[in-house]
C-alpha cells in the first residue's frame, strides 16, 4: 500500500479551487479569529515575531520576544541641549513564550478511495494542460470530461472538506479563550467600552436602523489608541454584525436616501470585520467583541514536518495548507492500516496566540496599560 502525496494535495487544492473557498473574504468571514490573525495586513506588521517562530527546521517551540519602551518627558525633565547631561541607556525587555496549544482532526478513509487521486488528477492535468489546481478548475469547468472528474475528485476529497471545519472551530475557541486571559485595556485605563450602535425595534417608525453616533464613537476611540493600521474587530452575530452586513434596504435611513451599508464601508468605520461563532459561549453575548490593532495578536505556529521530512516505517508525514483558511498550514499524517485496508489520516499543528504584555508603554505613558488588545461590546437600544 502506498499514497502518491502530490496527487493527494493536489486533489485537496482541486477541491478547494472548485468550490471557490480560497476567495479571501469568503474564506476570513468563516473563519473567526483565524482569518483575522492571518490577514496579510495582521502578518506584516508581526513579520519580526513569526520569523523567530519559524527557521525553517519545524524544531523549535520557543521564541524570545525583545521590546523597548518608548520615552516620555518625564524621563528626561531637565534636559538641555546646551547641558553635558545625556539620557540613560535604553534596555530590552524580554520575555519567552512557549508554544503550549494543539489541535488536530482525523478520519480513515479507504484503500479504494485514495487510490483514486493518481488517475484522477493525472486525467485533469492531461486535458487541461497544466498542473496548476486553480487552472486546471477553470479549464476543466469549459470541458465535458474536465466537469466529470472534477466531481469525481469533489466526492473523493469530501472527507477533508468535511474535517477542516473541525479543526477550524477547535482552534478558534481555544485563540479566543486565549485572547481573552491576555486582553489590554484601552487608552485612559478602561477594560473594556460600550456602543449602541443601533436604534430601537420600532421598525414602524423607522427604528431597529444604524446608530451612526455609536460608530463614529467607536471609530474615535480607535484612534485614540495612537497605534498603526486598521483594527481587526471579531464579534458575533450581534448588533455590529447587523450593521455592517445590512444593505440599507431594511432600514428606516434607506427609504430617506442614506445607505449605511455604503457609509460603514466608505468612512472606514469598520475596516477589517470578523464573526467568529464562539463569541457568545466564550464571552457571553453576541454583542461582545474582541479588537486588535495589527500585529498586536499574532498566531505562532509551530510546524514539525516541514523541510525534509517524509516516511517513517509506514506512515507519511507533511506539511500543507488548509484552503478554507488562506495562510494556515497544517501537519499532515497518513498511515495505512493494512488489516482493515484503511487509510488513517490526522492533522493539525502546535500554536500559541501572542499578545504582548500590559508593560508595553510605561506608567508615565499617555498608552500605559495599552497593549493593542481590547474588548467591546455593541448594542442596541
Amino acid at each position: 500500500m502506498s499514497v502518491n502525496l502530490a496527487y493527494v494535495q493536489a486533489a485537496l487544492l482541486i477541491l478547494a479551487s472548485d468550490d471557490g473557498i480560497t476567495n479571501s473574504l469568503s474564506a476570513q468571514t468563516n473563519s473567526g479569529i483565524l482569518g483575522a490573525l492571518l490577514t496579510p495586513e495582521n502578518l506584516s506588521y508581526a513579520s519580526q515575531t513569526r520569523l523567530a517562530n519559524d527557521n525553517g527546521t519545524g524544531h523549535t517551540r520557543e521564541v524570545r520576544i525583545a521590546t523597548k519602551q518608548r520615552l516620555t518627558a518625564d524621563d528626561n525633565p531637565d534636559l538641555e541641549m546646551d547641558g553635558c547631561e545625556f539620557g540613560d541607556e535604553m534596555p530590552y525587555l524580554e520575555e519567552t513564550v512557549t508554544i503550549t496549544q494543539q489541535s488536530a482532526a482525523g478520519f480513515t478513509i479507504s484503500e479504494a478511495q485514495i487510490r483514486l487521486y493518481p488517475d484522477l488528477v493525472s486525467r485533469l492535468q492531461a486535458i487541461t494542460g497544466t498542473n496548476i489546481p486553480a487552472q486546471m478548475v477553470m479549464i476543466g469547468r469549459n470541458i465535458p470530461e474536465g466537469r466529470q472528474i472534477i466531481q469525481a475528485i469533489r466526492e473523493v476529497t469530501f472527507n477533508f472538506s468535511l474535517s477542516y471545519n473541525s479543526l477550524v472551530q477547535k482552534m478558534n475557541k481555544i485563540l479566543l479563550n486565549d485572547f481573552v486571559s491576555k486582553v489590554g485595556n484601552w487608552r485612559g485605563g478602561a477594560s473594556t467600552k460600550s456602543y449602541e450602535v443601533q436604534t430601537a425595534n420600532a421598525y414602524a417608525s423607522g427604528g431597529g436602523s444604524v446608530n451612526p453616533a455609536g460608530l463614529f464613537k467607536f471609530k474615535q476611540d480607535l484612534r485614540s489608541q495612537m497605534l498603526q493600521g486598521n483594527a481587526h474587530t471579531i464579534s458575533g452575530w450581534g448588533a455590529l454584525d447587523r450593521v455592517v452586513a445590512q444593505d440599507s434596504a431594511f432600514f428606516g435611513q434607506g427609504a430617506n436616501g442614506v445607505e449605511y451599508g455604503s457609509l460603514v464601508a466608505n468612512a472606514n468605520l469598520i475596516s477589517r470585520y470578523f464573526v467568529d461563532e464562539n463569541i457568545a459561549s466564550v464571552l457571553g453575548s453576541e454583542d461582545k467583541a474582541l479588537i486588535f490593532m495589527p500585529g498586536s495578536a499574532n498566531l505562532l505556529p509551530y510546524l514539525k514536518y516541514v523541510g525534509t521530512f517524509g516516511r517513517i516505517g509506514t506512515m507519511d508525514r507533511f506539511t500543507m495548507p488548509v484552503p478554507i483558511v488562506p495562510g494556515l498550514e497544517v501537519d499532515v499524517k497518513i498511515l495505512p492500516n493494512e488489516c482493515d485496508e484503511i487509510y488513517e489520516i490526522k492533522f493539525g499543528l502546535h500554536y500559541e496566540l501572542y499578545i504582548p504584555e500590559m508593560d508595553l508603554f510605561k506608567a508615565t505613558d499617555l498608552l500605559a496599560g495599552v497593549n493593542g488588545t481590547l474588548q467591546a461590546t455593541f448594542t442596541q437600544a
